[in-house]
């Protein structure tokens, strides 16, 4: 989540709001469940921007599935993933909560060098494969939260391709 979303330099940081100016804010995060997950895109955006923005961030996603992302993009996110991570875990209550949900989720515990050696093994190939796996506009879900008046209007953005 880290490249669409986690940081000012993310792509749809620069593409979305910065080189369009069709957003105030977006981000892109992760909820790992036991059985399932979300990964969810958010933005404060101008509603005339609206069509704009879902069709920027589908192409954004789509590239992904695509093209192999530059090493430099990958060596960028994983810095902050780590960065991240060291930081979170010099609180107690976070380092509870990383080996807690390690425990119930996988009844296993990773320690933080050995989650470190993950990152690191991250390629683009394999961010690519998981991205054919995930990026797909049908198993996507949309909602929009606005002043809209008509149900019609909103319904013909979410029905988009």
């Amino acid at each position: 989540m880290t490249i669409f979303g986690g940081s000012m330099s993310s792509r749809l940081f620069t593409e979305v709001r910065e080189r369009r100016g069709l957003c105030y804010s977006i981000s892109a995060s992760h909820q790992s469940l036991e059985d399932t997950g979300m990964l969810v895109i958010s933005s404060g955006l101008k509603k005339t921007a609206f069509r704009e923005a879902i069709e920027v961030i589908e192409k954004e996603l789509k590239k992904t599935r695509e093209k192999l992302l530059a090493p430099d993009e990958i060596k960028r996110a994983k810095d902050h993933v780590r960065g991240k991570l060291m930081l979170s875990l010099e609180d107690s209550a976070n380092q509870a909560e990383w080996y807690g949900k390690q425990w119930m989720f996988q009844k296993k515990f990773l320690s933080p060098e050995a989650r470190l050696k993950q990152i690191e093994a991250v390629t683009a190939h394999k961010i690519k494969q998981v991205a054919n796996h995930i990026f797909h506009p049908q198993k996507m879900a949309r909602a929009v939260i606005g002043p809209y008046k008509s149900k019609t209007e909103v319904e013909q953005y979410l029905k988009m391709n």
